[in-house]
């Protein structure tokens, strides 16, 4: 029978743990809802083996939102929308998903707080002050019973910021979103009241012609005026100028002869506010010339 030489034999056993390290999972003990959690991953030599963090106790092999370890180092990680107690947990690659190092993690609560005028016309763009955790890509929405959010900006923008009101008028609600789960954690009330507009040009002009239009309205943002055929279906539009070209804007009258309706149109919804008709009369024109000219001379 063989026998391993005394020094071979040491050579193995203080060898070992060099070639195989340790697998390590550092990360806070602590987040806030919907916040990056920055987790450190030591030892792993699988690239599919990934990170995730699931609620204590949940059974071995489960995994939510997951970030893969691609190599050693830092990776991010978002914390659940619900607050508790949960674990993060390094799994590898190869299913059941065993799980090779684990760290537990309490997520708690956290709110926000947005300051806006009580009302705001509609379609009018109106500052919002917030106070919240400002994670990537959470956002300060507005919104009603049947609709989350209609208009929306993220964060990262600062505070105040500006949102649009609905072109709707009605009761409605101003909303931080969490990222994380499109998850409510501050709202407040909002009324938006109703606007009217008024357009008027010519009764008749004639067909490619330029003429003005005059028009008192909202004037919000990307608010314009159209001329589209009579009969045409609302919130459609043809050629076309922002209000913010001021008033009177000009407009050019088509080459089509016809029943036409100048419209004013909000930028959101297209949403009519107001309408004026226009009748597009017919053009002829003349050319009378020599019955024949030399080749080349002017005539």
């Amino acid at each position: 029978m063989w026998k391993l030489h005394p020094a071979a034999l040491a050579l193995i056993l203080f060898a070992a743990p060099a070639a195989f390290a340790a697998v390590t999972l550092e990360a806070p003990p602590t987040a806030a809802i919907g916040a990056p959690v920055a987790v450190t991953i030591g030892g792993s030599t699988n690239p599919r083996d990934f990170v995730t963090i699931v609620p204590q106790g949940e059974r071995e092999g489960a995994y939510d939102a997951y970030a893969y370890v691609t190599k050693p180092g830092v990776f991010q990680l978002t914390a659940p929308a619900r607050p508790g107690d949960y674990e993060i947990r390094l799994l590898g690659a190869a299913s059941p998903y065993p799980t090779l190092a684990r760290r537990p993690l309490r997520v708690a609560a956290v709110t926000a707080s947005l300051e806006a005028p009580a009302q705001v016309s509609a379609g009018a763009k109106f500052q919002v002050r917030w106070t919240g955790p400002g994670n990537p890509r959470d956002y300060v929405g507005i919104g009603d019973t049947r609709r989350p959010y209609i208009s929306y900006v993220y964060t990262r923008v600062g505070s105040p910021l500006s949102l649009n009101a609905p072109d709707d008028a009605g009761e409605y609600e101003l909303r931080y979103f969490l990222a994380a789960g499109d998850t409510v954690i501050g709202s407040r009330p909002i009324t938006v009241g109703g606007v009217t507009a008024t357009v008027s040009a010519p009764a008749q002009v004639a067909a490619g012609a330029r003429f003005a239009v005059k028009w008192t309205g909202p004037d919000n943002p990307r608010d314009f005026v159209t001329l589209v055929r009579a009969g045409t279906p609302a919130r459609q539009y043809e050629r076309y100028a922002y209000t913010s070209k001021g008033s009177p804007l000009e407009l050019t009258a088509p080459d089509q002869p016809g029943d036409y309706e100048l419209r004013y149109l909000m930028a959101q919804s297209y949403a009519t506010l107001g309408t004026a008709p226009l009748k597009v009369t017919p053009i002829t024109a003349s050319i009378q010339g020599p019955a024949e000219a030399v080749a080349g001379s002017r005539f």
